[in-house]
């Protein structure tokens, strides 16, 4: 991997770079459980890396979360894995965040972030939860100029439709 990113080879075997912005959702196929558990707030709002295995398909990769900037290292891809518009080639070039499609093992992934960040927020101590209303009524006149607020609407919208 040095050497690729060094220019000292021009390829890296079978291992991928994709980036991914998560983006407001239009639509999930065959998960709809993610849909409840808040995943523009959680993906906007988080920073999560790990490696993950799916072995029945053979998919091997790392997942980095930064704030709704994905990035996906697949060491190797298994057969059920469709990445259109997302992966990244060594050079010169621009990113464009149009049309990017990822059929992928990754999906669970995505739901185990979004259900370990619920799992998180339940054990907020109830100290800590009265400082963040408090803190929302201080601010109750500026919350509609804060990101999370449109995160927050996009979350219950996107509810809403499923």
């Amino acid at each position: 991997m040095k050497d690729y990113l060094l220019y000292s080879r021009d390829n890296i075997e079978a291992i991928e770079h994709h980036i991914f912005f998560f983006d407001v959702i239009r639509e999930i196929i065959g998960n709809t459980e993610m849909i409840e558990l808040r995943p523009h707030a959680t993906f906007h709002r988080g920073i999560i890396s790990y490696t993950f295995c799916f072995e029945d398909d053979g998919t091997y990769g790392t997942i980095t979360n930064m704030m709704g900037i994905v990035v996906i290292t697949l060491y190797k891809k298994g057969s059920q894995e469709k990445w259109e518009r997302t992966q990244i080639l060594n050079g010169i070039g621009s990113i464009e965040a149009k049309d990017q499609r990822i059929t992928s093992v990754v999906g669970n992934e995505f739901s185990d972030i979004l259900k370990r960040a619920q799992s998180a927020s339940n054990y907020t101590s109830e100290k800590q939860k009265r400082k963040i209303v408090e803190n929302l009524k201080n601010k109750a006149d500026k919350i509609k100029d804060y990101p999370v607020f449109l995160d927050w609407l996009n979350d219950r919208e996107f509810n809403k439709k499923s």
